[in-house]
């Protein structure tokens, strides 16, 4: 346990197995084709930190850099690291890489962000070429996320109160709540196919909503901002309820099946 801790480790392939193992240290795995950076010990590549009345000071602040793969598997294995970098990130563990400020800890990946663990990456600053897949309850929660092709909330409260940004296809929320009072503003599409999956959500300038759940969109705000044209889609039961705005200059379709428009103003 505890080795190697607050060390600069370059190498092609870097596993930090122990408990606080590679604790504050700057990793870095060189290897484009079979390198990697395997966190699995409990609290292992974490920053040393201390929280005081909700302030974080860290003594000594974790970065991780790989060419190709970042495994955090452990409890806590990357918490509140200064940066992980590579090109795809692997969020498995619980609170794997969590932040208490979104400011401090960026993931970002040429490939995919991966959060699969309970509150894997709470509240971090997520940036993704291609995916950003939150399936862990919570994984995402008050998380901002910028660019990508898609991003999938896929359990419950995934990306609750999430802050979503200029996604080229789509945001897609299956999990209940897994949008709950998240903000979508300039993605392509925003999809809620959920139970309340999008409950008190706010929708800016994105050109495509489908509702699809039962109270998918339940109390949500879709404000047609910049975009000049917007479709919305409300095909489930009760799937849409809220406010729909369509500003001047735009032009607006709303389709509704059944009760899927009840309570829209």
């Amino acid at each position: 346990d505890e080795e190697c801790q607050y060390q600069t480790i370059t190498a092609g392939q870097i596993d930090c197995i122990g408990t606080r193992s590679c604790r504050g240290g700057t990793l870095t795995s060189n290897n484009r084709q079979s390198g990697y950076i395997e966190c699995s010990g409990q609290y292992s590549c974490s920053s040393q930190c201390s929280i005081n009345r909700g302030s974080v000071s860290c003594t000594a602040t974790s970065t991780i850099t790989a060419k190709k793969d970042v495994f955090c598997s452990g409890y806590q294995s990357c918490y509140q690291a200064g940066s992980i970098d590579a090109k795809s990130i692997h969020c498995s563990a619980s609170n794997a890489c969590y932040s208490h400020n979104a400011i401090l800890s960026p993931l970002t990946a040429t490939n995919t962000v991966t959060c699969g663990g309970h509150y894997a990456c709470d509240h971090t600053r997520i940036q993704a070429g291609k995916r950003v897949i939150c399936s862990g309850e919570g994984a995402c929660d008050r998380a901002r996320i910028t660019g990508g092709a898609t991003v999938n909330c896929d359990a419950e409260n995934a990306c609750s109160g999430t802050q979503f940004t200029r996604q080229r296809k789509a945001v897609c929320c299956a999990g209940y709540a897994g949008c709950g009072s998240g903000d979508i503003t300039r993605a392509k599409e925003a999809r809620f196919y959920g139970w309340q999956s999008g409950k008190l959500v706010s929708v800016t300038g994105v050109s495509s909503i489908k509702a699809y759940g039962y109270q998918a969109a339940n109390n949500a705000v879709i404000d047609s901002g910049t975009a000049t044209t917007m479709t919305v889609q409300a095909f489930g039961d009760s799937a849409l309820s809220g406010s729909v705005i369509c500003r001047i200059g735009a032009e607006c379709t709303l389709s509704c099946k059944g009760t899927g428009c009840a309570g829209v103003t």
